[in-house]
């Protein structure tokens, strides 16, 4: 039994209650954080409006994608508590500026390859631009991952009808408070032998 081990649990999340412990630190739960499941199916593609014949497409082109969201309200410490809203414009940020890092990485890059192709001396601001951009570039792409709280609790799988929901959780203290309280509406799928 690792530190690093997982446990697999399938519930119905209308019937289950989460520890009032935060699962990432095991600290007593003082606000709350938001894990969001989805699926997204596609409903119609580009394939309906490209005709086979002469004739009319049958369909209307749609873009719009049918998402089946599910908000989990999970008790946290004040440190690991999450609001959607927060995640959503950090996040927006962050993708926002690595997208501009790697534009301004790649010119900046060409430029110092043409110098150095050339047999020109690199000037030191060049230089000091592209690790700056670089290290602009890494921390904004580490900013765009999963965070300590989706880390602790990650949705593997929801179904579309929302009635039930896979989660993986890597904190075994919490993992046996979540099966002890809801013992009748879990189903344990990986890691029940060490709980």
């Amino acid at each position: 039994m690792g530190q690093d081990e997982t446990y697999v649990f399938r519930f119905n999340p209308d019937r289950v209650t989460f520890p009032d412990t935060c699962p990432v630190c095991n600290k007593p739960a003082a606000a709350e954080g938001i894990v969001v499941a989805s699926q997204g199916k596609e409903e119609e593609g580009f394939g309906s409006i490209r005709p086979s014949s002469i004739t009319a497409p049958r369909h209307r082109a749609s873009l719009i994608q049918s998402v089946s969201t599910r908000k989990l309200r999970i008790p946290t410490c004040s440190e690991h508590a999450t609001s959607e809203g927060e995640n959503t414009t950090a996040r927006s940020v962050a993708a926002i500026i690595n997208g501009l890092s790697i534009i301004a990485f790649l010119i900046v890059s060409f430029n110092l390859g043409l110098t150095i192709m050339h047999g020109m001396p690199v000037v030191p601001w060049m230089a000091m631009l592209w690790i700056s951009i670089l290290i602009a570039m890494l921390a904004s792409y580490k900013a765009l991952g999963p965070t300590d709280l989706q880390k602790a609790i990650e949705v593997v799988e929801y179904d579309a009808g929302g009635s039930r929901l896979t989660v993986q959780i890597s904190n075994l203290s919490y993992a046996r408070q979540f099966l002890h309280s809801n013992t009748d509406s879990v189903e344990i799928i990986k890691g029940g032998k060490s709980l």
